[in-house]
């Protein structure tokens, strides 16, 4: 035996000996007498070999009075050989004289490295190696013949690495798992900056080991970690966060923090490493970057599968390129844990503002105006000629401005309003004066009207930056958080080809749409209906098929005297409420003064009319009698109603109605509707163009629907 090996085991007989009230400081003294030997370049005394052997003896011995674990010992082992001295080793003759300093500042400057060990200068961390069983090839990758121009460099291998340059700033050793180097990663200092090299270990033909500058084909990807630290693949810390950081100097000072943290090299490395972390609770710390968020969720994709659970966090409140290093010069380990903790589970990045749902979390509606107006959007305030659509605008943005309810539907967020009057300015003002006195306002409100806008479309991006600029002003001035903009008319207030053209009507929606993240709220189109209230909005059926919310507003008109009643407000059409009559209502006067020439002149606001006078209001003439497909659809949802029919809220909060999902009804229909033809296969069409009929001229005063899911409801809004 040899003078190395005799003075390793006399240093683990004094473990074996030591009794327990000694047993503290015989640890101690005998993890720095090793880490001595090893700071010391003694051949023989190689980290590799000695970490797992002193862990073995210590782990089970009650220093304190409480048994050591595997982390107790790692730890203490971890900072011998950060302390310890490098310890001199005697001549071979056994005269006593010792290298000296001399040896121990060679030993520094070269940073040796015998076996598997080394020793680092200019700042630089412990070569550290590996202990963990990884999948890992014991054999060597065969060598890389140079080109012409000798590119792979090859060093035989001498016992401590690739040879060290004069600038070189720090390495680190990738091991496999019997401890053995298989890859360097040293960092250099050169003149245009710093620069990484990765040296291999490979077998040549003639020279036997040796190390190359380029990665050999066979070569099997190892993790890199912390030696004297907590070994992060070990089966006792199975159940501790995993962290993989971005850079080795990232996974040390984690390890430092007594962490479990690994790296496979920068965001240029992508892994799957899956067998060594399967069943793991698995943390990707990427740096502050965008190569740093790119790498993170593309090795995150990789591991998803195979891990207990995934996040990702990539520092976001450091500065750009900050990384778990910068993050732990400030901050504690245990910081990071918080942080980690708040964080959600990895999943996709696949962009859409994607977000997960959970039942239990409910979200009513949100909007300003309960059932009438939402908070974002593409509203349409539509209807007949002479029914009170501008009225309805103008009552909406005072009641929106001041806080105050519309037609007893309650305000739910007060909000600035930009109310762009195309057509009929000149008495814009008066009806904001009725609406407001309507509402007991006297103070100034939240709103901006634009008198002679023109066509809004004509410089349409000079507009927005105009709304931007106003909403921001508003919102700041009344101390709101949203403001609403209102078109009153489309026809008057954006320049089009023609409004039937399907096309032309969905890219119109589209621009007006845009306008609403912009200034912070809906947008609102004052618009007009067809012929008749069955045929819903003006022109192409684009309107209807690209907004979010239809307020629909109808009336009995004589067109002979002028004379108009039975004015009816309701949603006709929603994706935020349910649909159905609001009101009927009628436009109240209210005197404003007396004009130059003597006579009283005033205007009307919106006002909701009482149950009692709306049923005196209704026309004396008899109804339109319901067709023969109208006829066969309510004795359809009657008989629904009573096979199928269930109690349910509307909205879940709502009020309680008595509904039946949609598809039953139309079962019903298709067993009731006759054709005369012979086959099911030729009456299947004629069903179904009638029902589609049906369903676009519904009676929105008779019944009314909502989506709940993948179940569509419909019921009576009258007995």
């Amino acid at each position: 035996m040899g003078y190395v090996d005799a003075a390793i085991d006399a240093e683990f007989a004094k473990l074996r000996s030591a009794q327990p009230g000694n047993q503290d400081i015989t640890i101690n003294e005998v993890a720095f007498a090793l880490a001595g030997m090893v700071n010391g370049g003694w051949p023989g005394a190689e980290a590799a070999a000695l970490r797992p052997r002193f862990i073995d003896a210590v782990v089970g011995l009650t220093p304190s009075g409480k048994p050591w674990t595997l982390k107790d010992a790692a730890l203490k082992w971890r900072n011998a050989c950060r302390d310890a001295k490098p310890r001199p080793l005697p001549h071979l003759n056994g005269s006593g004289k010792t290298n000296g300093k001399a040896r121990g500042r060679k030993m520094a400057s070269k940073a040796t490295v015998t076996g598997v060990t080394g020793v680092t200068g200019r700042g630089a961390t412990p070569v550290t190696h590996p202990v963990a069983s990884l999948a890992g090839n014991e054999s060597l990758p065969d060598w890389t013949p140079p080109g012409q121009e000798g590119d792979p460099l090859f060093h035989p291998d001498k016992g401590y690495g690739p040879p060290r340059g004069a600038n070189e700033i720090r390495r680190h050793l990738y091991v496999n798992d019997k401890g053995l180097p298989r890859r360097a990663k040293i960092k250099v200092q050169r003149k245009d900056g710093v620069t990484w090299t990765d040296w291999y270990l490979v077998r040549n033909p003639v020279h036997g080991p040796g190390w190359q500058a380029r990665k050999p084909e066979a070569y099997v990807e190892l993790p890199y970690f912390l030696q004297e630290g907590i070994n992060p693949f070990d089966a006792e810390v199975s159940q501790i966060r995993l962290y993989q950081t971005e850079g080795e100097k990232d996974a040390e000072n984690i390890a430092r923090a007594q962490g479990c943290a690994f790296s496979f090299g920068g965001c240029g490395s992508v892994i799957d490493y899956s067998n060594l972390v399967h069943g793991r609770d698995l943390v990707i710390l990427g740096d502050n970057d965008e190569a740093g968020r790119k790498w993170a969720q593309k090795q995150a994709r990789l591991l998803a599968d195979a891990v207990r659970s995934l996040k990702v966090y990539t520092f976001s409140n450091l500065k750009p390129g900050g990384d778990a290093s910068d993050f732990l010069a400030s901050r504690q380990l245990s910081d990071l844990e918080e942080i980690i903790d708040a964080l959600p589970e990895w999943r996709p990045d696949i962009g859409y503002d994607a977000c997960m749902i959970k039942r239990e979390i409910v979200i009513p509606p949100a909007m300003l105006i309960k059932r009438v107006l939402p908070v974002q959007g593409l509203v349409f305030i539509a209807g007949q000629s002479e029914s009170g659509k501008t009225y309805a605008a103008i009552s909406l943005a005072a009641a929106v401005a001041a806080g105050k309810e519309f037609l007893a539907c309650p305000n739910q967020e007060r909000a600035a309003v930009i109310y762009c009057a195309a057509e009929g300015e000149g008495v814009i003002d008066n009806r904001f004066t009725v609406a407001l006195d309507r509402l007991e306002i006297s103070e100034e409100v939240a709103v901006m009207l634009l008198r002679h806008p023109g066509y809004i479309n004509e410089d349409w991006e000079k507009f927005k930056v105009d709304m931007a600029e106003a909403s921001r002003w508003l919102r700041k001035k009344f101390k709101v958080d949203r403001c609403v903009f209102i078109l009153d008319t489309r026809m008057a207030g954006w320049r089009m080809e023609d409004e039937n053209s399907n096309e032309e009507a969905g890219q119109v929606c589209a621009e007006l749409r845009s306008l609403g993240p912009i200034i912070g709220g809906p947008v609102i189109v004052v618009h007009h209906y067809g012929k008749t209230k069955e045929q819903g909005l003006r022109g192409a059926s684009a309107w209807t098929d690209n907004c979010d919310h239809v307020i629909s507003l109808t009336a009995d008109k004589n067109n002979v005297t002028g004379e108009v009643a039975s004015r009816e407000i309701a949603i006709a059409r929603s994706r935020f409420s349910a649909t159905g009559i609001i009101g009927k209502f009628e436009l109240k006067y209210q005197k404003l003064g007396i004009d130059q020439y003597g006579d009283e002149f005033g205007d009307c606001s919106i006002q909701l009319l009482p149950p009692d006078e709306a049923s005196e209001a209704e026309p004396k003439a008899k109804r339109k009698p319901h067709s023969r497909r109208e006829q066969i659809f309510r004795s359809a949802l009657n008989n629904a109603l009573i096979e199928s029919g269930v109690r349910r809220h509307v909205h879940r909060t709502g009020p309680e109605v008595f509904a039946v999902e949609l598809h039953l009804v139309r079962a019903n229909f298709n067993q009731m509707y006759a054709t005369g033809d012979d086959t099911p296969k030729d009456r299947q069409p004629v069903t179904r163009a009638t029902w589609k009929r049906l369903m676009d001229n519904l009676d929105i005063y008779e019944y009314a629907t909502e989506i709940e899911g993948e179940k569509e409801w419909i019921w009576k809004l009258k007995a």
